[in-house]
């Protein structure tokens, strides 16, 4: 079965779609092969994110938010899958639903999502190359710094979130990034941003 199989599947289970003996399957192999499992997991996320909004995801906007979930899924090792964050929602891939005028300004905002913990992004140009970046971290504790580094080839912007976990990088050049999430140097969580 290939990877969108697998995901129609799973969103199939997930939506009580699966006849008794193919619903049995799925859950034998849940409960047997970890990939499957966390695949569902990010299948669950995306189905949850997608209930929220106030249209329907179709056609090509599904193939491509599931695309963009599954390649961050594939794109790293079994050992990084603890710190690696999911891309659940990116405003470019949704229609502003009817009766709602373009904004002026072509602002960006993304979702992603970690374990229990969610990653919201929010990108505003403020020059036709470059955006201003403000990010925040919910669902975990601000007892301690969270230290926040945007990586592009041997560039690297560092920054500190503060006590809501709130950060900021008021001008970021466009490109492809690793955002990464530190706390006393050790690694919580990594997000593939495409700026």
């Amino acid at each position: 079965m290939n990877q969108d199989e697998q995901i129609q599947e799973l969103a199939d289970f997930l939506r009580g779609r699966l006849d008794a003996d193919r619903a049995r399957a799925v859950r034998h192999r849940l409960s047997s092969d970890p990939d499957y499992a966390r695949l569902f997991e990010l299948v669950e996320a995306m189905a949850e994110e997608a209930d929220q909004l106030d249209w329907p995801i179709t056609g090509a906007i599904a193939r491509e938010v599931s695309s963009r979930l599954i390649d961050d899924y594939l794109g790293t090792a079994s050992r990084d899958r603890k710190t690696r964050g999911v891309r659940v929602y990116d405003s470019r891939l949704f229609p502003l639903p009817e009766g709602v005028r373009p904004a002026r300004v072509d602002t960006r905002h993304l979702k992603f999502k970690l374990g229990d913990m969610n990653l919201a992004v929010s990108l505003y140009p403020v020059s036709p190359d470059s955006y201003q970046l403000i990010g925040q971290l919910t669902g975990r504790s601000p007892e301690t710094m969270l230290q926040v580094t945007l990586e592009k080839g041997k560039s690297v912007l560092t920054g500190e979130a503060d006590r809501f976990n709130l950060f900021h990088f008021p001008r970021v050049p466009k490109g492809d990034y690793t955002l990464s999430l530190l706390v006393g140097g050790e690694l919580i969580g990594s997000f593939s941003i495409d700026i």
